[in-house]
Protein backbone atom coordinates (compact mmCIF):
# COMPACT_ATOMS: atom_id res chain seq x y z
CA UNK A 1 0.00 0.00 0.00
CA UNK A 2 1.56 3.23 -1.12
CA UNK A 3 2.43 5.73 1.83
CA UNK A 4 0.20 8.47 0.39
CA UNK A 5 -2.51 5.76 0.79
CA UNK A 6 -2.06 5.55 4.68
CA UNK A 7 -4.36 7.27 7.02
CA UNK A 8 -3.59 7.03 11.03
CA UNK A 9 -6.48 8.24 12.72
CA UNK A 10 -6.16 9.00 16.20
CA UNK A 11 -9.09 8.27 18.27
CA UNK A 12 -9.52 8.78 22.29
CA UNK A 13 -11.80 6.39 24.04
CA UNK A 14 -13.19 3.51 23.13
CA UNK A 15 -14.33 2.80 19.72
CA UNK A 16 -17.81 1.24 20.23
CA UNK A 17 -18.71 4.04 22.51
CA UNK A 18 -22.51 4.49 22.17
CA UNK A 19 -22.66 8.01 20.58
CA UNK A 20 -23.02 9.42 17.13
CA UNK A 21 -19.66 10.68 17.08
CA UNK A 22 -18.01 7.23 17.67
CA UNK A 23 -20.36 5.81 14.98
CA UNK A 24 -19.11 8.70 12.45
CA UNK A 25 -15.31 7.56 13.11
CA UNK A 26 -15.81 3.75 12.83
CA UNK A 27 -18.11 3.65 9.75
CA UNK A 28 -15.83 6.39 8.28
CA UNK A 29 -13.14 4.49 8.70
CA UNK A 30 -14.68 1.15 7.05
CA UNK A 31 -15.81 3.21 4.41
CA UNK A 32 -12.70 4.42 3.48
CA UNK A 33 -10.64 1.24 3.96
CA UNK A 34 -13.38 0.44 1.14
CA UNK A 35 -11.95 2.65 -1.07
CA UNK A 36 -8.38 1.08 -0.64
CA UNK A 37 -7.16 3.46 2.12
CA UNK A 38 -5.32 1.29 4.30
CA UNK A 39 -6.57 3.19 7.92
CA UNK A 40 -4.57 2.33 10.81
CA UNK A 41 -7.01 3.18 13.88
CA UNK A 42 -4.29 4.76 16.74
CA UNK A 43 -6.10 4.36 20.47
CA UNK A 44 -5.62 7.47 22.72
CA UNK A 45 -6.51 7.04 26.23
CA UNK A 46 -10.14 7.10 27.94
CA UNK A 47 -9.87 10.33 29.93
CA UNK A 48 -10.06 13.20 26.81
CA UNK A 49 -11.06 16.24 26.88
CA UNK A 50 -10.44 16.32 30.45
CA UNK A 51 -7.10 14.52 29.51
CA UNK A 52 -4.87 12.82 32.34
CA UNK A 53 -1.28 13.60 32.33
CA UNK A 54 -0.54 9.64 31.47
CA UNK A 55 -2.78 9.88 28.53
CA UNK A 56 -1.01 13.42 27.24
CA UNK A 57 2.03 11.68 27.49
CA UNK A 58 1.21 8.71 25.62
CA UNK A 59 -0.32 11.05 22.88
CA UNK A 60 2.98 12.66 22.63
CA UNK A 61 4.25 9.23 22.37
CA UNK A 62 2.70 7.94 19.79
CA UNK A 63 2.32 11.09 17.40
CA UNK A 64 6.16 11.11 17.61
CA UNK A 65 6.29 7.51 16.05
CA UNK A 66 4.35 8.95 12.92
CA UNK A 67 6.64 9.06 9.66
CA UNK A 68 7.77 12.15 8.05
CA UNK A 69 4.57 13.13 5.79
CA UNK A 70 1.89 11.00 7.21
CA UNK A 71 -1.56 11.95 7.07
CA UNK A 72 -3.15 11.93 10.29
CA UNK A 73 -6.85 12.97 11.18
CA UNK A 74 -7.19 13.20 14.87
CA UNK A 75 -11.27 12.98 16.53
CA UNK A 76 -11.61 16.58 17.75
CA UNK A 77 -12.14 14.89 21.37
CA UNK A 78 -8.49 14.37 21.24
CA UNK A 79 -7.04 17.03 19.11
CA UNK A 80 -8.92 20.09 20.85
CA UNK A 81 -7.22 19.78 23.85
CA UNK A 82 -3.61 18.79 22.52
CA UNK A 83 -2.61 22.17 20.79
CA UNK A 84 1.10 21.32 21.73
CA UNK A 85 1.08 18.10 20.12
CA UNK A 86 -0.36 19.97 16.81
CA UNK A 87 2.60 22.44 17.43
CA UNK A 88 5.16 20.00 18.06
CA UNK A 89 4.54 18.36 14.86
CA UNK A 90 2.28 20.50 12.25
CA UNK A 91 5.81 20.72 10.27
CA UNK A 92 6.60 17.77 9.35
CA UNK A 93 2.54 15.68 9.57
CA UNK A 94 0.01 16.57 7.68
CA UNK A 95 -2.28 17.34 10.27
CA UNK A 96 -6.34 17.02 10.04
CA UNK A 97 -8.38 17.41 12.76
CA UNK A 98 -12.10 15.76 12.88
CA UNK A 99 -14.40 18.13 14.27
CA UNK A 100 -17.98 16.68 15.22
CA UNK A 101 -18.67 19.86 18.00
CA UNK A 102 -16.50 22.27 19.69
CA UNK A 103 -15.31 21.47 23.12
CA UNK A 104 -16.53 24.81 24.38
CA UNK A 105 -20.08 24.19 23.39
CA UNK A 106 -20.52 21.59 25.69
CA UNK A 107 -23.76 22.31 27.67
CA UNK A 108 -23.34 22.16 31.38
CA UNK A 109 -19.25 22.77 32.14
CA UNK A 110 -18.83 26.21 33.84
CA UNK A 111 -18.06 29.63 31.76
CA UNK A 112 -14.10 29.01 32.92
CA UNK A 113 -13.77 25.09 31.50
CA UNK A 114 -15.33 26.57 28.38
CA UNK A 115 -13.11 29.53 27.85
CA UNK A 116 -10.23 27.04 28.66
CA UNK A 117 -11.49 24.73 26.31
CA UNK A 118 -11.61 27.48 23.49
CA UNK A 119 -8.65 29.25 24.07
CA UNK A 120 -7.00 25.26 23.61
CA UNK A 121 -9.01 24.49 20.38
CA UNK A 122 -8.07 28.02 19.02
CA UNK A 123 -4.04 27.26 19.29
CA UNK A 124 -5.13 23.64 18.28
CA UNK A 125 -6.65 24.31 15.22
CA UNK A 126 -3.78 27.12 14.43
CA UNK A 127 -1.69 24.08 14.13
CA UNK A 128 -3.67 21.69 11.71
CA UNK A 129 -3.69 21.65 8.07
CA UNK A 130 -7.50 21.76 7.48
CA UNK A 131 -10.50 20.69 9.98
CA UNK A 132 -12.95 18.26 9.06
CA UNK A 133 -16.72 19.27 10.34
CA UNK A 134 -19.46 16.92 10.19
CA UNK A 135 -22.12 20.20 9.12
CA UNK A 136 -22.29 23.18 7.78
CA UNK A 137 -23.09 24.78 11.05
CA UNK A 138 -20.13 23.59 13.25
CA UNK A 139 -17.71 24.38 9.66
CA UNK A 140 -19.20 28.17 10.50
CA UNK A 141 -18.06 28.20 13.62
CA UNK A 142 -14.88 27.15 13.18
CA UNK A 143 -14.43 30.22 10.87
CA UNK A 144 -16.14 32.46 12.79
CA UNK A 145 -14.87 32.06 16.73
CA UNK A 146 -11.63 30.13 15.96
CA UNK A 147 -10.55 31.83 12.25
CA UNK A 148 -10.20 28.97 10.36
CA UNK A 149 -9.94 29.92 6.66
CA UNK A 150 -12.51 28.57 4.59
CA UNK A 151 -10.07 26.94 2.24
CA UNK A 152 -9.31 24.82 5.58
CA UNK A 153 -12.55 24.07 6.78
CA UNK A 154 -13.92 21.49 4.88
CA UNK A 155 -17.82 19.81 5.84
CA UNK A 156 -18.45 15.65 5.34
CA UNK A 157 -21.24 15.06 6.61
CA UNK A 158 -22.40 11.64 8.00
CA UNK A 159 -24.16 9.20 5.26
CA UNK A 160 -27.47 7.53 6.01
CA UNK A 161 -28.60 3.38 6.45
CA UNK A 162 -31.90 3.25 4.16
CA UNK A 163 -34.11 0.44 6.18
CA UNK A 164 -35.31 -1.82 3.69
CA UNK A 165 -38.85 -1.08 4.63
CA UNK A 166 -39.97 0.85 7.22
CA UNK A 167 -43.12 -0.28 9.27
CA UNK A 168 -46.89 1.03 9.20
CA UNK A 169 -47.77 3.66 11.80
CA UNK A 170 -50.53 4.07 14.39
CA UNK A 171 -52.89 6.06 12.98
CA UNK A 172 -54.86 6.46 16.20
CA UNK A 173 -54.53 5.35 19.40
CA UNK A 174 -51.37 4.42 21.52
CA UNK A 175 -48.40 6.31 20.58
CA UNK A 176 -44.75 5.17 20.59
CA UNK A 177 -42.17 7.84 21.23
CA UNK A 178 -38.45 7.62 20.71
CA UNK A 179 -35.67 9.87 22.30
CA UNK A 180 -32.26 9.11 21.92
CA UNK A 181 -28.95 10.83 22.58
CA UNK A 182 -26.66 10.13 25.73
CA UNK A 183 -28.21 11.79 28.68
CA UNK A 184 -25.80 14.48 29.00
CA UNK A 185 -27.87 17.99 29.67
CA UNK A 186 -27.43 19.15 26.12
CA UNK A 187 -29.75 16.47 24.98
CA UNK A 188 -32.66 17.85 27.04
CA UNK A 189 -33.85 15.01 28.00
CA UNK A 190 -35.84 16.56 31.36
CA UNK A 191 -36.99 19.34 29.13
CA UNK A 192 -39.05 16.62 27.74
CA UNK A 193 -40.26 14.96 30.66
CA UNK A 194 -41.26 18.57 31.88
CA UNK A 195 -43.62 18.88 28.49
CA UNK A 196 -45.02 15.28 29.28
CA UNK A 197 -46.29 15.73 32.82
CA UNK A 198 -48.63 17.26 31.48
CA UNK A 199 -50.19 15.05 28.54
CA UNK A 200 -50.96 12.35 31.22
CA UNK A 201 -54.40 11.83 29.74
CA UNK A 202 -53.08 11.09 26.22
CA UNK A 203 -52.33 7.32 25.34
CA UNK A 204 -47.98 7.25 25.35
CA UNK A 205 -45.18 5.72 25.98
CA UNK A 206 -41.69 6.80 25.69
CA UNK A 207 -38.40 5.17 25.25
CA UNK A 208 -35.25 7.46 26.28
CA UNK A 209 -32.36 5.66 24.54
CA UNK A 210 -28.73 6.65 25.56
CA UNK A 211 -25.75 6.02 27.58
CA UNK A 212 -26.03 6.38 31.10
CA UNK A 213 -22.71 6.82 31.86
CA UNK A 214 -21.40 9.85 30.31
CA UNK A 215 -23.16 12.00 33.12
CA UNK A 216 -24.18 10.26 35.59
CA UNK A 217 -25.55 13.20 38.13
CA UNK A 218 -28.11 13.93 34.80
CA UNK A 219 -28.99 10.25 34.31
CA UNK A 220 -30.06 10.58 38.12
CA UNK A 221 -31.78 13.60 37.85
CA UNK A 222 -33.80 12.20 34.75
CA UNK A 223 -35.11 9.31 37.02
CA UNK A 224 -35.71 11.37 39.84
CA UNK A 225 -37.56 13.59 37.66
CA UNK A 226 -39.73 10.07 36.27
CA UNK A 227 -40.28 9.54 39.81
CA UNK A 228 -41.47 12.83 40.84
CA UNK A 229 -43.43 13.15 38.02
CA UNK A 230 -45.63 10.25 37.98
CA UNK A 231 -44.15 9.20 34.58
CA UNK A 232 -42.22 6.19 35.55
CA UNK A 233 -44.33 3.81 34.51
CA UNK A 234 -44.73 5.15 30.78
CA UNK A 235 -41.17 5.47 30.19
CA UNK A 236 -38.57 3.66 29.85
CA UNK A 237 -34.53 4.12 30.30
CA UNK A 238 -33.00 1.67 28.03
CA UNK A 239 -29.92 2.83 28.26
CA UNK A 240 -27.03 2.35 25.20
CA UNK A 241 -28.39 -0.24 22.65
CA UNK A 242 -26.92 -1.75 19.61
CA UNK A 243 -27.42 -0.70 16.54
CA UNK A 244 -29.49 -3.60 15.14
CA UNK A 245 -31.77 -3.22 18.56
CA UNK A 246 -31.89 0.47 17.98
CA UNK A 247 -33.01 -0.02 14.26
CA UNK A 248 -35.74 -2.42 15.81
CA UNK A 249 -36.72 0.31 18.16
CA UNK A 250 -37.12 2.99 14.96
CA UNK A 251 -39.31 0.98 13.33
CA UNK A 252 -41.65 -0.19 16.25
CA UNK A 253 -41.86 3.98 16.97
CA UNK A 254 -44.83 6.04 15.93
CA UNK A 255 -42.60 9.64 16.72
CA UNK A 256 -39.27 10.85 17.20
CA UNK A 257 -38.39 13.70 19.48
CA UNK A 258 -35.26 15.04 20.84
CA UNK A 259 -35.14 18.39 22.53
CA UNK A 260 -31.13 18.84 22.44
CA UNK A 261 -29.72 22.44 23.41
CA UNK A 262 -27.58 22.10 20.21
CA UNK A 263 -26.30 19.27 17.73
CA UNK A 264 -23.56 19.67 15.39
CA UNK A 265 -24.79 17.14 13.03
CA UNK A 266 -27.64 15.51 14.57
CA UNK A 267 -27.33 11.52 13.48
CA UNK A 268 -30.27 10.36 15.15
CA UNK A 269 -32.07 12.96 13.54
CA UNK A 270 -31.58 11.51 10.11
CA UNK A 271 -32.01 8.31 11.47
CA UNK A 272 -35.40 8.97 12.63
CA UNK A 273 -35.76 10.66 9.38
CA UNK A 274 -34.61 7.57 7.57
CA UNK A 275 -37.12 5.28 9.10
CA UNK A 276 -39.69 7.98 8.60
CA UNK A 277 -40.94 9.19 11.47
CA UNK A 278 -42.47 12.35 12.33
CA UNK A 279 -40.11 14.54 14.33
CA UNK A 280 -40.19 16.77 17.02
CA UNK A 281 -36.96 19.19 17.58
CA UNK A 282 -35.57 22.25 19.18
CA UNK A 283 -33.83 23.13 15.44
CA UNK A 284 -30.62 24.36 17.45
CA UNK A 285 -27.08 24.20 15.89
CA UNK A 286 -27.25 22.17 12.72
CA UNK A 287 -30.89 20.34 12.84
CA UNK A 288 -32.51 22.82 10.58
CA UNK A 289 -30.19 22.57 8.00
CA UNK A 290 -29.93 18.69 8.90
CA UNK A 291 -33.42 18.29 8.55
CA UNK A 292 -36.03 19.18 5.77
CA UNK A 293 -38.61 21.71 7.34
CA UNK A 294 -41.81 19.94 6.32
CA UNK A 295 -40.93 16.72 8.40
CA UNK A 296 -40.10 18.36 11.59
CA UNK A 297 -41.98 20.80 14.18
CA UNK A 298 -39.32 23.09 15.36
CA UNK A 299 -39.33 25.18 19.05
CA UNK A 300 -37.21 27.56 20.70
CA UNK A 301 -34.68 25.40 22.70
CA UNK A 302 -35.67 25.07 26.64
CA UNK A 303 -39.35 26.33 25.23
CA UNK A 304 -41.21 23.62 27.20
CA UNK A 305 -44.52 25.07 26.89
CA UNK A 306 -43.99 25.00 22.43
CA UNK A 307 -42.55 21.47 22.87
CA UNK A 308 -45.67 20.49 24.80
CA UNK A 309 -47.59 22.30 22.37
CA UNK A 310 -46.09 19.88 19.54
CA UNK A 311 -46.31 16.66 21.12
CA UNK A 312 -50.12 17.65 22.11
CA UNK A 313 -50.74 18.20 18.31
CA UNK A 314 -49.13 14.99 17.46
CA UNK A 315 -51.18 13.08 20.05
CA UNK A 316 -54.14 14.88 18.96
CA UNK A 317 -54.02 14.70 14.92
CA UNK A 318 -53.28 11.90 12.88
CA UNK A 319 -53.00 13.83 9.77
CA UNK A 320 -50.41 16.14 10.84
CA UNK A 321 -48.51 12.98 12.17
CA UNK A 322 -48.98 11.32 7.95
CA UNK A 323 -47.69 14.49 6.93
CA UNK A 324 -44.62 14.92 8.90
CA UNK A 325 -43.95 11.09 8.03
CA UNK A 326 -44.82 11.04 4.39
CA UNK A 327 -41.97 14.48 4.04
CA UNK A 328 -39.57 12.07 6.34
CA UNK A 329 -39.45 9.19 3.96
CA UNK A 330 -38.93 12.06 0.78
CA UNK A 331 -36.49 13.73 2.43
CA UNK A 332 -34.54 10.54 3.03
CA UNK A 333 -34.13 9.81 -0.29
CA UNK A 334 -31.73 12.67 -0.11
CA UNK A 335 -29.43 12.30 2.41
CA UNK A 336 -26.17 11.55 1.89
CA UNK A 337 -24.60 7.52 1.95
CA UNK A 338 -21.88 6.37 4.01
CA UNK A 339 -20.10 6.05 0.53
CA UNK A 340 -20.55 9.71 -0.66
CA UNK A 341 -19.20 10.62 2.31
CA UNK A 342 -16.28 8.51 2.52
CA UNK A 343 -15.25 9.69 -1.08
CA UNK A 344 -15.68 13.09 0.09
CA UNK A 345 -13.03 12.68 2.89
CA UNK A 346 -10.73 10.44 0.91
CA UNK A 347 -10.58 13.68 -1.51
CA UNK A 348 -9.78 16.24 0.81
CA UNK A 349 -7.56 14.06 2.56
CA UNK A 350 -5.84 13.29 -0.90
CA UNK A 351 -5.34 16.88 -2.63
CA UNK A 352 -2.64 18.80 -1.34
CA UNK A 353 -3.34 21.71 1.60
Amino acid sequence: MSAERTLYFVIPGALDSPTGGYAYDRRIMAELRLLGWHVEHVKLGDTFPLCEIADREHAHACFAKFPDGATVLVDGLAFGVLPEVAQAHCARLRLFALVHHPLFMEEGISPPIGEAYRALEQKALNNCTAAITTSRQTATTLREVFNVPVQKAFVVEPGTDLPSEISSRSANGHLKLLCVGSLIPRKGQILLLEALEQLQSYDWELQLVGSLDFDRTYAEDVRKKLEQSGLAKRVSMLGAVNQPQLDILYRCADVFVLPSLYEGYGMAFTEALAHGLPIIASGEGAVRQTLPSDACLYFEARDVEALRHHLQLIFEDPETRMRLAQAARAGARHLPTWTSAAQKLSKILEEPQ
